[in-house]
């Protein structure tokens, strides 16, 4: 038996979803595909999470993954709502510190360079070793 399960749609976007042909018109003032970024919504989410987590009185962290959302408006909206972030390369902990998390609220995933690494014990970040080989830094690599 096939169940269609249909997405959620939160009210904001279904109504920003009716004005599709001003969105194509926006589309068709450049080349390249238009980004939707809904702050508010992620501050629902996150306060829903978090009431969660608190009715069941359990210890929790919740952790922005900064690699699939580059958006710096998302990243300093994690940072307002006092969530932590995964970081998975130097760029985006560069990217975390300059929107003032500090190394207790920054977790490092992901390959490891010894840039990445350095700066990652500089500020006291939590650092995930995913596999044995990503932590194997060579002589020659610069920092």
């Amino acid at each position: 038996m096939y169940v269609s399960i249909k997405p959620y749609i939160h009210p904001k976007l279904q109504k920003l979803l009716k004005l599709k042909h001003k969105l194509f018109e926006l589309s068709n003032l450049h080349t390249g595909p238009i980004h939707i970024l809904c702050p508010e919504i992620m501050d629902e989410n996150i306060n829903e999470l978090k009431k969660v987590f608190e009715e069941l009185k359990v210890d929790y962290s919740i952790r922005f993954a900064h690699k699939t959302n580059k958006s710096l408006s998302l990243v300093k909206r994690a940072k307002f709502n006092k969530i932590c972030i995964d970081v998975a390369s130097y760029n985006e902990l560069v990217s975390a510190l300059s929107c003032g998390f500090t190394g207790s609220e920054i977790s490092c995933s992901g390959p490891k360079s010894k840039k990445f690494i350095l700066l990652s014990l500089y500020h006291n970040c939590l650092i995930s070793i995913d596999s044995v080989s990503y932590t194997h830094l060579r002589a020659h690599e610069t920092p």
